[in-house]
């Protein structure tokens, strides 16, 4: 067994290809499970599978079918986030879950070679991905105050599922060191390499968990079309229990910008979110070291998926050119200066 194969447990939702459902077998379940007709449509995706539901030519729901090699408690624990999250915080514009015609959540479905999957069905958002080079102040701001009031609403949901490890959680990141041979640029490996020791030096046990989203990234945050205003926040799998400074780093991993202030567009986010969840100042504090190292994890971890599925290359690798060009603006500014501006965010001021 080699290094990599040590990192991942023996079955991984990163590394286990399942037998991809067609097209003919989403618009199956759906009839039997749902009493629906409707035309299905495949989406991108990582590691499960994603199917948009078309009636009458129109997107109307979305449905899910997990990688074989993810626990039923692992999907019990995202849908049942997203039940939570419809009871106490109903205005959050999340997708909803719909149940079957049976009554439950979640039905499992076994593919040609006899495993069995785990399937659900959302509700389809309108809106656009919040991708592009550029995003306003507006929508920086609006990000903030959702993910903000998404995290007060998951502080008091618990559920036996939400202890699994996920790669992309960004408390285990120092068993990414055997991955950085993938990365073969020199400069980017180097980077990434200085972001987890800057990590391995830091605790995160005092440091306030709960459960979180833990993939805030422009991909999964809907916008308007016509106003550009936060319209929607998708794709709950990488849910997990850590640090809330992990999810609030992984927002602002995303939101670098060009030119002579790349942290006024992070910082307009920590002040949002302040007003809503006020940051304690330990997790302040280690906001840069957990942002850095978010943005190593994605150099890293695309990297080497990329490597192991070629075909999918370009949808792997969507996120790591923004990552490296965030690790080369934090090492291009004294940390003293990152941390004075994280600070004032942290208290509501900008200027």
């Amino acid at each position: 067994m080699n290094d990599l194969e040590r990192v991942l447990r023996p079955r991984d939702s990163l590394t286990t290809t399942s037998v991809a459902m067609t097209l003919d077998e989403a618009v199956s379940v759906s009839s039997e499970h749902y009493g629906l007709k409707v035309a299905a449509k495949a989406l991108k995706s990582e590691r499960d599978q994603n199917f948009m539901l078309m009636i009458d030519g129109r997107p109307k729901f979305l449905l899910k079918v997990a990688n074989a090699a993810e626990a039923r408690s692992t999907i019990d624990f995202r849908v049942g986030a997203m039940r939570h999250l419809e009871q106490v915080a109903p205005d959050l514009p999340i997708q909803r879950v719909i149940r079957t015609l049976g009554g439950t959540d979640i039905f499992p479905w076994s593919d040609v070679e006899g495993q069995t999957r785990f399937c659900y069905m959302l509700s389809y958002l309108d809106g656009v991905p919040m991708t592009g080079d550029v995003t306003s102040a507006e929508q920086q701001t609006g990000l903030g105050l959702t993910a903000a009031k998404m995290g007060q609403a998951l502080s008091g949901f618990r559920h036996p599922g939400a202890g699994h490890e996920l790669l992309w959680d960004l408390k285990h990141a120092a068993k990414l060191r055997a991955y950085l041979p993938m990365t073969e640029d020199p400069l980017h490996r180097s980077l990434a390499s200085d972001a987890l020791d800057r990590f391995e030096s830091i605790a995160l046990a005092p440091l306030r968990h709960q459960v979180i989203h833990n993939d805030l990234n422009p991909h999964n945050v809907l916008v308007s079309p016509e106003t550009g205003a936060i319209a929607g926040v998708i794709d709950f799998g990488d849910m997990v229990e850590s640090p809330l400074a992990c999810d609030i780093a992984v927002a602002c991993s995303y939101l670098f910008a060009n030119g002579t202030e790349p942290l006024a567009p992070l910082c307009r986010f920590l002040a949002a979110y302040r007003s809503v969840m006020p940051l304690h100042p330990d997790e302040v504090a280690a906001l840069p070291v957990l942002l850095a190292t978010r943005l190593a994890m994605t150099v890293i971890i695309t990297n080497w998926r990329a490597s192991q599925y070629p075909e999918n290359r370009d949808y792997i690798l969507r996120n790591q050119k923004s990552a490296v060009a965030g690790l080369l603006a934090l090492a291009a500014l004294p940390a003293d200066q990152v941390d004075q501006k994280f600070h004032r965010a942290s208290q509501g001021e900008l200027a």
